[in-house]
């Protein structure tokens, strides 16, 4: 139920947020059929119920604004690769690779259902962040669920590398590759 309960505030935050709530429903398969149950109905309940008393309330504002006007917009088919390529590949190739071998390794080595979780979990957050990239509105703020998710299955990665000096070397090697020059958007006088 206090699953349910966060999630639902998640969706009510941002509507985008059903894909990783979607995406992560496989962990809370795994955890019984009783629960699943209990969590789908509380989560219907929720952000369904939530919906139609939102829009009932604001004379169907609500439901426009959040889901009727963003399905209008266009979607940037230019996009495709560009996630890919310049907001994953170019920017954030080591965490991305050792958020990779985190889960390799994890998926190997582990007994519980932890590698399905974080498998889960990061799927789902790039899923949002490539949706909401090609859409029309989103700029690189849509980056930050996938990049917070990287960092986080990144810390996995960098704990099973065998050696510790390569391990920082290579998360020095991101931050390198993460520096703005924060002056950049100053106009010039």
């Amino acid at each position: 139920l206090l699953s349910a309960a966060l999630f639902s505030l998640a969706f009510f935050t941002k509507q985008i947020a059903l894909i990783p709530i979607i995406c992560l429903l496989p962990v809370a398969k795994h955890r019984g059929a009783k629960p699943f149950a209990l969590f789908l109905v509380a989560l219907a309940i929720l952000c369904g119920g939530g919906v139609l008393v939102l829009s009932w309330l604001t004379d169907g504002w609500y439901y426009y604004y959040c889901f009727s006007l963003p399905a209008q917009h266009d979607i940037r088919i230019a996009l495709y690769r560009h996630f890919w390529i310049s907001d994953l590949g170019l920017v954030f190739p080591i965490a991305f690779g050792l958020a990779l071998y985190g889960l390799v390794r994890q998926a190997r080595t582990s007994r519980d259902d932890r590698p399905v979780l974080n498998s889960c979990f990061v799927t789902g957050f790039l899923l949002m962040s490539w949706i909401s990239r090609l859409h029309s509105g989103g700029i690189e703020n849509v980056l930050a669920p996938v990049y917070a998710a990287l960092s986080i299955l990144a810390m996995i990665g960098l704990a099973s590398v065998a050696s510790r000096t390569f391990g920082y070397t290579l998360l020095s090697a991101q931050f390198l590759m993460l520096l703005y020059p924060a002056t950049a958007p100053i106009p010039s006088i």
